[in-house]
């Protein structure tokens, strides 16, 4: 007989392999990857194998050393007096299921003592998800934040949830989650929710990495698909009476934040893919309870949603059969939902697949057409008080300006600069995506019957006192600017990008229209037999074109932008105030504390401007080239209608260099390229097919150094763009830029499949009629 077939448990106390001395009550197999167990069953990865021992008998087989741990330790907690109170999130978070999400117990199981080793018993595919209407139902919204209601089968489907006292013991625990961890108060309701996936602290972490301004940091970037802010950071995170966001946009944040996020969470491979993933799961879920799109009208006139987006779990879909008389009424569309649409649309648009943003796109643009965001609210919609209190009873639906400030817990002012702004926000993105997608716009200028947003000094420093009645309508609670501007009057996202796509959407409308089978042949003039040079729209879009570049050299004085040294103001360094003050300054005297602060901030507007007045340069002159040149590369290269000798041609080259001057400028104080990623890309390529034409044809003409060293800069930029914000166009485009001089350099090197090899690379992005640009 072994003389140890006595003491089966015995070895289980020994230390690890690793030689570490063991400090907690687990498993080796658990304590080698550092999480825990949690005292109810082995180590999941062992499951397969003790399924298929179950039937051998348990008296009859010695258990191994994990099964061992783990049962010593089941046997000292159930020993331990059962503990009350709450639970933390952040200081004990439960060990996922699957092995595959121990990414939020790895993070956290170094900040926690040995009596949090107790853990949930859940596994990664039930989540515990809140139903819909529970979450967020625009009758039930109270300041408290009250913690919702979850039912199991709502986020992943009845077919994945099994009732078991474990499971039903663990959706009680999780119910009851404090969030103590969490730092903000808005992230409240969705802690419980991301319970498994990440803890309170990287939600937190996640939630201020989207209100990072570019250029702060190398290893705290922003968010490239963060472009402008649309709430304002102060109502958020302000600790009485935070405002109050949708559990879905919160959820949309936070993902878009991890898709570039720097965290220690994320350093090991895989980590980061599958946080987002889960997030991206979850974030859908979410999704469809907002979305306006799974309710349909049925012959009687109600809407109902359809069975195929109701979940198992939610406890009104019985009456989201069609016919039945549903009380169930969709969502009040809000600024949170075009703000989520839009976030998705972003992320998805920079990703591989990016035709998948257009149903994402659709959605934004439905919703705010039908939410009238491109109008201003009419004197006629200011509330009395009576008017007022009898609109916020809450008792039905309502989308007025005194129930949307009544839900979020905002000024009527605010309410309404929101809107502005996020209408904003999509006008500008309906430029930047129908020239990367080859696209008509989707919306016309003369559809913009609002005021041009306030700046980011006037929208941050927006009085936050509760005013129900908006008396200021009309006069101080609005930009003086009405209609989409043509003149960049500052620094801020919406006072440099928005009047350079508002040129942008003209020149869009007039190459489309040269395209016309039919009015394209009616636009110019005969005169003596020579058509004119340009037609009468093309020179109105030039005049306000010289406007605008007029508004920049106004700014760069302002701010005196050219007497900076490019060279010597890094944008990682002064852009973000925090990095140019000392902890010795900021606990210095007051004055001289003020004084630095006040200092540092002026000289982070001074950097800011200056990036501004490159960025803005640069895509003038691009908008330069787009107006008077040819869209697509191919058939610029071909040269099929003699257009290289027109005088288009000629302007087309003088702006192309140019715009080769202002990146160098953009890379002295942007080494990084990190200001405007996501939309910068674009741009700078349509403003390098000007000089692949010069490269291509160099054989011919004769090597040409000024030539020669803008592709050197244009290729660097593309470099540069690919590291910061990696995308396939430019990793390609890249690569036929650098074929080329390399065959004009060593002739003798180039061959006819070179040649074909890069004809191909050019052939996937096509400008040119029915062609879908970077829409593969």
């Amino acid at each position: 007989m072994d003389p140890h077939h006595n003491e089966p448990r015995q070895h289980a106390k020994r230390d690890p392999p690793s030689g570490r001395k063991r400090t907690r009550l687990a498993c080796d197999r658990c304590s080698t990857l550092r999480v825990r167990c949690d005292g109810q069953q082995p180590w999941r990865g062992r499951k397969p194998k003790s399924a298929n021992r179950v039937q051998q008998p348990q008296q009859d087989r010695e258990p191994d050393s994990s099964e061992a741990d783990c049962d010593l330790e089941r046997s000292t907690l159930n020993s331990q007096p059962e503990q009350s109170g709450t639970y933390d999130v952040q200081e004990s978070p439960g060990l996922p299921a699957n092995p595959q999400d121990t990414v939020s117990s790895q993070y956290s199981s170094s900040h926690s003592s040995h009596h949090d080793a107790v853990s949930l018993d859940m596994q990664a595919d039930s989540i515990p998800a809140p139903t819909f209407d529970h979450l967020y139902h625009v009758a039930d919204i109270q300041p408290s934040y009250p913690l919702p209601d979850f039912d199991l089968a709502v986020h992943h489907g009845a077919a994945s949830v099994h009732e078991s006292p474990t499971r039903e013991r663990a959706s009680t625990i999780t119910q009851d989650l404090p969030s103590r961890g969490c730092r903000y108060k808005c992230l409240e309701p969705i802690i419980p929710l991301l319970h498994g996936i990440i803890d309170a602290r990287l939600v937190c972490e996640l939630f201020e990495l989207y209100f990072v301004e570019p250029g702060g940091s190398l290893f705290k970037s922003s968010s490239p698909y963060v472009l402008a802010h649309v709430m304002r950071k102060e109502s958020l995170l302000r600790d009485e009476n935070p405002r109050t966001c949708t559990p879905a946009l919160l959820v949309t944040m936070l993902w878009v934040s991890a898709q570039t996020a720097e965290s220690s969470l994320f350093l090991l491979p895989g980590q980061k893919a599958i946080v987002c993933e889960e997030l991206r799961k979850l974030m859908m879920g979410l999704i469809q309870g907002r979305d306006r799109d799974v309710w349909n009208r049925t012959t009687s006139g109600p809407l109902v949603r359809d069975l195929e987006y109701a979940t198992a779990g939610d406890p009104n879909r019985q009456e989201y059969h069609v016919g039945s008389a549903s009380s169930v009424s969709p969502p009040v569309p809000l600024v949170d939902d075009v703000l989520m649409f839009i976030l998705v649309t972003i992320v998805s648009s920079g990703g591989d697949f990016k035709t998948d943003c257009l149903r994402w796109w659709n959605k934004a643009l439905r919703l705010s057409h039908n939410m009238g965001l491109n109008r201003e609210d009419s004197p006629d919609n200011s509330f009395t008080q009576s008017e007022t209190s009898l609109c916020t009873s809450q008792t039905t639906p309502c989308g007025c300006r005194s129930c949307e400030a009544s839900r979020t817990g905002l000024t009527i002012p605010e309410v309404r600069e929101e809107r502005r702004r996020a209408f904003w926000l999509i006008f500008c993105l309906d430029r930047h995506l129908a020239l990367s997608f080859n696209a008509p716009l989707r919306i016309l200028d003369d559809e913009c019957q609002l005021h041009a947003p306030l700046s980011d000094e006037a929208w941050a420093a927006l009085s936050s006192e509760r005013n129900p009645i908006d008396t200021t309508f009309g006069t101080s609670s609005h930009s003086a600017n009405f209609g989409a501007p043509t003149r960049i009057s500052g620094i801020g996202f919406f006072e440099y990008f928005l009047p350079l796509m508002t040129i942008l959407g003209d020149v869009i409308q007039l190459h489309r229209q040269k395209s016309h089978p039919r009015f394209g042949n009616m636009r110019r003039h005969q005169v003596n037999g020579h058509e004119e040079e340009d037609d009468p729209a093309t020179a109105m879009i030039e005049q306000v074109m010289a406007q605008c570049a007029q508004s920049i050299s106004d700014l760069a004085s302002a701010y005196q932008v050219d007497a900076l040294d490019a060279s010597a103001i890094p944008a990682s360094q002064v852009r973000t105030p925090q990095c140019a003050i000392s902890p010795q300054q900021s606990h210095g005297e007051p004055s001289r504390t003020s004084h630095t602060a006040s200092h540092a901030s002026s000289h982070r507007q001074h950097a800011q401007a200056q990036l501004v007045t490159a960025y803005s340069t640069f895509i003038l002159h691009v908008l330069h080239v787009l107006l008077h040149g040819k869209w697509d590369a191919v058939s610029m290269l071909d040269n099929k209608d003699g257009w290289i000798p027109s005088v288009g041609f000629m302007k087309c080259a003088s702006h192309a260099i140019a715009a080769s001057d202002a990146m160098s400028r953009i890379l002295a104080c942007d080494p990084e390229l990190s200001f405007m990623p996501y939309l910068f890309g674009i741009y700078l390529l349509h403003g390098s097919f000007i000089l692949l034409l010069f490269a291509d044809r160099m054989p011919q003409i004769g090597l040409n150094e000024s030539v020669e060293k803008a592709c050197e800069i244009i290729i660097r930029a593309h470099e540069v763009c690919v590291v910061t914000l990696s995308t396939e166009f430019q990793k390609r485009f890249r690569k036929v830029l650098r074929s080329t001089l390399y065959s004009v350099r060593s002739p003798a090197t180039s061959n006819l499949e070179e040649s074909k090899a890069r004809r191909r690379a050019l052939s996937l992005y096509r400008w040119n009629e029915g062609a879908t640009g970077l829409a593969l």
